[in-house]
C-alpha cells in the first residue's frame, strides 16, 4: 500500500486527511487513506464521522463504519454520531 496525499483548500498542510476525503464526499481516497486515525478530530473537535454524518456522505460513513469508527464518540458539542444535525 503507498500513501496518497489529499489536500483540500479547508486543510492545506494535509493535517486531517480522513477529514479532508470526507469533506469532498471521495470514500475510494477515504478507503485508500483509512490507516489513519478514523477517531481524530479537526480543530472543532470532529472525528471523521461526525463530518461524515453531518455533511450526508453516506459512502464516506460507510467506509467509516466498516472500518471501525465509534458511533458513541462524542465531538465538541457533546453529538455523537447518532446524534449529529
Amino acid at each position: 500500500m503507498y500513501f496518497v496525499k489529499i489536500t483540500h483548500k479547508r486543510d492545506p498542510d494535509n493535517s486531517f486527511p480522513l477529514h479532508s476525503a470526507v469533506w469532498t464526499n471521495d470514500y475510494r481516497q477515504l478507503e485508500e487513506n483509512i490507516r489513519f486515525d478514523t477517531e481524530a478530530v479537526d480543530p472543532r473537535g470532529r472525528s471523521p464521522l461526525h463530518l461524515a454524518v453531518s455533511l450526508g456522505h453516506l459512502e464516506s460513513v460507510r467506509v467509516l463504519l466498516r472500518h471501525g469508527a465509534q458511533v458513541t464518540k462524542e465531538n465538541a458539542k457533546n453529538w455523537t454520531g447518532k446524534t449529529t444535525h
